[in-house]
């Protein structure tokens, strides 16, 4: 076993992209839901700014919440105490989000 070296990271993003098979209770990639969009967001928006290995994304499985309202998404930034979670993210709320978390983290951090 080996630690991981997580003093590049500024933050984990994880989305939900679970999907039930055969069961009445939605899910973060069901029908109505928008995990893969919003992931693929994410991803290019990282991309685009080559931040992949400073700000990691997770696709997860099932986080608890697929049942109640959908795409689920978590925050970890590395200076906070405590993650930042949201339910029912679609695609539209990505831009919100980035704004909100990931553009104060590097404005404030210098880039490697």
């Amino acid at each position: 076993m080996k630690p991981v070296d997580t003093s590049q990271c500024l933050c984990h993003i994880l989305v939900c992209v679970n999907r039930r098979q055969d069961s009445p209770l939605p899910s973060c990639a069901g029908a109505d839901a928008d995990a893969e969009p919003v992931f693929e967001t994410f991803r290019s928006w990282l991309t685009d700014r080559n931040l992949l290995a400073r700000i990691w994304l997770t696709r997860t499985q099932c986080m608890g919440w697929c049942h109640v309202d959908g795409t689920t998404v978590a925050f970890y930034p590395a200076d906070e105490l405590e993650p930042i979670w949201y339910r029912a993210v679609n695609k539209e709320d990505c831009h919100t989000l980035i704004e909100r978390h990931l553009k104060p983290l590097i404005r404030s951090t210098p880039q490697s």
